[in-house]
């Protein structure tokens, strides 16, 4: 019986702890600490160099996430200069952070693809870009955990230039109370079978 009114005890004051405030995210823009970097492989291009090319979709939005939410935005802008030919290319990427305080997301990736057109614009342009590790976990300094998700992408259109899309989400954490409700739980644990090893004592020494 004690042990349910302590764990009792413990969920009541767990439910009605208020709610974890919104966390804030600001992408950090200082090309040191963000950027995308595009490594050319030779091509079998004619009547150009189908280069791929890549700069930052600036200005990153600022935004604030509940546990469990999520946030996608373009990170990057993809363009492939003219030519018709088969090509493809490493990449590196990092996303930095001012908010909330934490580590980078960084990762490697490769692309390939195929551009139509010539000298003519749009041309069409085929292919996929896939990153090394494209989903990570990062902790901040405040605890919070959240994840970044660099998106991969494969099809073809008309136009050579292509978004990179990144998601952000709020991951949950134990609450400090979600955190009171296990260590009583434990303690009411150990406190009840040291009860009944000391009452199964008792009868057999009674016997």
């Amino acid at each position: 019986m004690k042990f349910l009114a302590a764990v009792a005890t413990a969920a009541a004051v767990a439910v009605a702890a208020p709610a974890a405030a919104a966390t804030t995210f600001q992408l950090d823009t200082d090309p040191s600490n963000t950027f995308v970097i595009v490594t050319s492989n030779p091509a079998s291009c004619i009547f150009g160099s189908c280069a791929l090319g890549a700069t930052l979709a600036t200005p990153f939005p600022a935004f604030s996430l509940n546990v469990g939410e999520s946030r996608t935005f373009d990170f990057a802008r993809l363009t492939v200069s003219s030519g018709f030919g088969v090509a493809s290319a490493t990449l590196d990427a990092q996303i930095g952070f001012v908010l909330p305080a934490a580590g980078p997301a960084s990762t490697g990736g490769s692309a390939s693809y195929v551009r139509a057109g010539g000298l003519f614009t749009p041309g069409v342009l085929g292919g996929s870009l896939t990153w090394d590790t494209p989903t990570q976990q990062i902790t901040a300094a405040n605890g919070h955990r959240f994840t970044v998700s660099f998106g991969n992408l494969s099809g073809a259109q008309f136009g050579s230039n292509v978004a990179v899309p990144v998601t952000i989400t709020l991951d949950a954490v134990p609450e400090p109370a979600a955190w009171a409700l296990m260590i009583v739980g434990f303690g009411a644990i150990g406190g009840a079978a040291r009860a009944a090893r000391r009452s199964g004592d008792r009868a057999i020494a009674a016997a």
